[in-house]
């Protein structure tokens, strides 16, 4: 069957047999279209410690709206390359789609249909905008487009009922913004001794996170080498979730030390996961996870143990009987013979007589190749399968292969479901057996089998076309089990510390009982209770703390990776109280003349005339104020981005400041700043001229920069002289 007769058959519309076949044939190699079930974890940029991401279309009841989700999802990852994540967010506004419009004709669907999944979250209390919604919108178009469906959906796009950021209440911000005490508190944890090992390596985390306004994940896939100094600067690399590649985030300097601290502890404490990664590239290893789903591969690895294990260890020990008691291999026909006599060998091994003489007959014994039980009292027979109770009476040796002993040559554990634990049973078996026989297990090695089961290395960061992060170069790497309380750390097997154990480390940080938070009373300020907070709110925080210390709102997000300048307003905790208080600040230096600027030059301007007027325009003219080191900026970041690229002293080809740069005359640091800026803008001059650069824009620019902040400088001494 040709693919196209596949494709009709699985009820792709007529419309779409011309994608279909494209996108299929540009399909990664591994997915197999016609599959229900694709395998999309190559897909995944940050796979973490996933073994499998199963996208399952068999959750579709509708013939048709399953073929067209295929079709959907193959094209937008052949041509934009979506990763897991993305493609599941289609898939679950997809399975909604599909469960609204039941047994109907899908190529008669319409926009009564999204209109309904949109209804049915606002009854369920969802308000406004819903990445669901915004989701199915797309693929309404899309229908339009390739099906000439005439839907005609609009999902909500404005956000309702925020409670913090810029645009929420002020109870909402206050709940948000975490308070410094609590991070001073937090940052003098990661330091205390009495914390245990694995509460202060996410303490650390946290002072990371807190530092440079990490999101979590990338604070998980951070590379080992990332604190680098960058131009005197110490800096940060790192793979932003939003973009991939890798980029360098500054953070304040006073922070060095803190943050050197915690990148020091945690690479010590992750350095045997490093090297488990590194030998593992070498050898992979086994995938127990796939084995243990396959009777066949259970039986041949059982069967290799045994004959590796057999190769090293043998029933017939004639220099020495395993002596039980003390679990060890005695020398009893030796002993005795050293002593001069049984009794003397049952006193030196604490034991009775009646036991020495039966480990000397089974010492004699090994020297045959016959392993002897007793039965009745002083009578000794040889050790077969026909014996009806065999397997008990040798179990207890050392040398016999076991489940446990397999257990731990391969650094696994089985489980106790029969079907696991029965067939590797059997093959021990009937290795112990042959054994008892003197006889060498049947065992053949299959190379190409084995490498079925090889254990799949995933790498920590990645893109579509390339891998970004290896393991080996991670930075949260541990030894599997290393950060348990109740297992003990593999040796052969690593993994990444994901964003889920960071967040269920956090959780339990508050609960009930003898909780970190609770044992060292970290209280949150505000309301007196045991602080909760969640790592994201170490960006709000840090985005807070940056606007209150002069950034600009395009600074911050330009600092933190932010592409989108209007998220900045839901990170922006600062109270009202303190925004209005800067606000009117400054309109008391403007009454009072003690500011420099367009505003201060045009209010006073306007006083001459008519004072109701000027104070009509100020209070138009000053709605908000941005602070930056060397002034303010009255420009409305969150509305309109700055006009001017943030060069607030060369407004365009005048050459003038910006007419938003407002300047406290009083402000000794601003002063400061501004004469920073005006030294800074004329030895760039001098550098561009001695490079023969004299006409170009570039020394205009810094031409008018050094003139324009001069120009200022000047203006604040005659103030304050006056």
């Amino acid at each position: 069957m040709s693919i196209q007769d596949k494709l009709l058959v699985s009820g792709v519309p007529d419309a779409l047999l011309a994608t279909a076949e494209i996108s299929i044939a540009r399909l990664d190699a591994h997915v197999d279209f016609f599959s229900d079930v694709w395998e999309i974890l190559p897909w995944e940029n940050r796979p973490g410690n996933r073994k499998k991401m199963p996208l399952r279309f068999d959750k579709f009841t509708n013939k048709g709206a399953k073929a067209v989700a295929k079709i959907y999802i193959a094209e937008k990852r052949v041509n934009r390359r979506i990763c897991a994540a993305t493609i599941y967010s289609i898939h679950r506004a997809l399975l909604e789609l599909d469960g609204q419009i039941g047994t109907k004709d899908f190529e008669k669907i319409n926009t009564s249909d999204f209109d309904a999944i949109q209804l049915s979250y606002i009854r369920r209390g969802h308000q406004g905008k819903v990445p669901s919604l915004t989701l199915l919108q797309s693929f309404a178009i899309w229908l339009r487009n390739k099906l000439g469906l005439s839907i005609s959906y609009d999902a909500p796009k404005l956000r309702v009922g925020i409670k913090h950021g810029r645009h929420g209440t002020e109870e909402g911000r206050a709940a948000k913004l975490m308070s410094l005490e609590v991070i001073a508190r937090l940052f003098s944890l990661a330091q205390a001794p009495h914390v245990s090992m694995r509460d202060k390596f996410f303490l650390n985390a946290i002072v990371l996170a807190a530092a440079t306004g990490m999101r979590i994940k990338e604070l998980a896939c951070l590379p080992v080498d990332c604190l680098v100094d960058q131009a005197g600067k110490w800096v940060v690399r790192l793979f932003p979730e939003k973009g991939g590649l890798i980029t360098y985030r500054p953070f304040p300097q006073d922070m060095y030390p803190a943050v050197r601290s915690a990148v020091e502890y945690i690479k010590q404490n992750t350095a045997d996961g490093r090297s488990i990664a590194l030998n593992l590239k070498i050898q992979p290893g086994l995938d127990w996870q796939l084995i243990r789903k396959s009777e066949k591969a259970l039986r041949y690895f059982a069967a290799k143990f045994a004959s590796e294990w057999m190769d090293k260890m043998s029933l017939f020990t004639p220099n020495g009987v395993y002596f039980r008691t003390s679990d060890q291999f005695v020398d009893a026909i030796g002993l005795t013979a050293r002593l001069g006599s049984a009794a003397e060998t049952a006193k030196y091994l604490g034991t009775s007589f009646r036991v020495v003489r039966k480990l000397i007959a089974c010492q004699e014994g090994m020297k045959k190749n016959q392993y002897l039980y007793e039965q009745p009292f002083g009578v000794f027979h040889v050790l077969d399968s026909k014996v009806s109770n065999w397997k008990e009476r040798i179990a207890f040796h050392p040398h016999v292969p076991t489940v446990k002993n397999m257990e731990a040559h391969y650094e696994t554990a089985l489980n106790d479901y029969d079907h696991i634990r029965m067939p590797v049973m059997e093959v021990l078996d009937e290795a112990v057996i042959r054994q008892i026989e003197g006889a060498r297990p049947v065992f053949k090695e299959d190379p190409l089998f084995e490498k079925k089961y090889e254990r799949k290395l995933q790498p920590v960061v990645r893109t579509a076309n390339s891998i970004l992060l290896e393991p080996e170069d991670a930075l949260f790497i541990i030894p599997r089990y290393f950060l348990s309380s109740h297992m003990r750390a593999r040796s052969n097997q690593y993994t990444t510390v994901s964003s889920g154990m960071f967040l269920v480390w956090l959780f339990d940080c508050s609960k009930s009982g003898n909780s970190l938070f609770i044992e060292n009373n970290v209280v949150d300020p505000k309301t007196g209770e045991i602080v909760k907070f969640t790592w994201h709110d170490l960006r709000h925080w840090l985005d807070t703390t940056y606007k209150q210390g002069g950034l600009s709102e395009l600074q911050v997000n330009t600092i933190l990776g932010r592409k989108d300048q209007k998220q900045g307003a839901v990170y922006d905790q600062t109270p009202a109280l303190e925004r209005s208080a800067v606000v009117h600040e400054l309109i008391a230096s403007i009454r009072g003349n003690k500011a420099i600027g367009v505003v201060q030059d045009t209010f006073n301007e306007i006083s001459l005339a008519n004072r109701q007027t000027a104070e009509a325009y100020l209070l138009a003219a000053v709605r908000i104020v941005n602070p930056m080191p060397h002034g303010g900026c009255l420009h409305n970041l969150a509305l309109k981005p700055c006009p001017h690229s943030l060069s607030c002293f060369v407004e365009g080809p005048s050459g003038e400041p910006c007419d938003h740069l407002i300047i406290d005359s009083t402000d000794k640091a601003q002063y400061v700043e501004l004469k920073w800026v005006r030294d800074n803008a004329e030895t760039l001059q001098e550098y561009i001229k001695s490079a023969g650069g004299e006409s170009s824009p570039q020394f205009t620019h810094f031409q008018n920069v050094a003139k324009s902040a001069d120009r200022i400088l000047n203006q604040i001494l005659s103030k304050t002289k006056t």
